[in-house]
């Protein structure tokens, strides 16, 4: 670790995720009364509503992290930033969910 990096704050908000696994997804709220998530590292917000400085998408712990899938985030400046000194691995991305089909089914000729 550089003097630099010695020197980044970030290292010891996100500390407590040291060697984990992370997913980068599109931020969901998993609770109607819980609006949004802060980073980690940097305590920028993650959220789906949309405002100045709002993050959409970012890092989040899979199932086997202790308080679950989407429990913390990292947003992706400080993931790239901070994923050397901590130790984080990925996931890839979980595939997107297709919208359901307006069309009818066709008839099997």
């Amino acid at each position: 670790m550089s003097d630099e990096d010695s020197n980044d704050w970030r290292l010891d908000n996100a500390s407590h995720l040291k060697g984990l696994r992370l997913q980068f997804r599109r931020y969901t709220r998993w609770s109607e009364t819980w609006d949004h998530d802060h980073c980690a590292g940097c305590w920028a917000t993650l959220a789906e509503f949309d405002g100045p400085d709002i993050l959409h998408e970012g890092y989040a712990t899979c199932d086997d992290y202790e308080r679950g899938a989407c429990a913390e985030w990292v947003c992706a400046q400080c993931f790239n930033d901070l994923k050397d000194n901590l130790g984080w691995t990925t996931l890839p991305e979980p595939p997107l969910q297709p919208p359901a089909s307006s069309f009818p089914e066709q008839e099997a000729k």
